[in-house]
């Protein structure tokens, strides 16, 4: 055994059984939750494609890189804070509602943007190109 695991064979504070890095159930490599192998595991903390809490690539509620859902994040986040193709709050690339950079709808942003503050092609209110 390696390093505090508790139940069975395995590397790095695992729990149940054989992997490498606090996966908990079975054999795997960073911290993957369900079963055997390396990159998208599907429930909890680990890299690439994690389905639930924070990670890297593809991770869809919390605080993560590429693809997040929820909050702060890069790369396709869809709520708060984060960059490219974020939806509501803060970011850059088509951000939705507040401040951001490309495509940005409702507040402060650049390139078509669509209410208020920006470059290129906004509509309302004070800017520049086509307002």
């Amino acid at each position: 055994m390696a390093n505090n695991q508790q139940p069975l064979n395995g590397a790095n504070n695992q729990q149940p059984f054989n992997g490498a890095n606090n996966q908990q159930p079975f054999n795997g490599v960073n911290n993957q939750q369900p079963f055997n192998g390396a990159n998208n595991p599907q429930p909890f903390h680990g890299a690439n494609n994690q389905k639930l809490f924070h990670g890297a690539n593809n991770q869809q509620p919390f605080h993560g890189i590429n693809n997040q859902q929820p909050f702060n994040g890069v790369n396709n986040q869809q709520p708060l804070h984060g960059v490219n193709n974020q939806k509501p709050l803060h970011g850059a690339n088509n951000q939705q509602p507040f401040h951001g950079v490309n495509n940005q709808q409702p507040f402060h942003g650049v390139n078509n943007q669509r209410p208020f503050h920006g470059i290129n092609n906004q509509q309302p209110f004070s800017g520049v190109n086509n307002r």
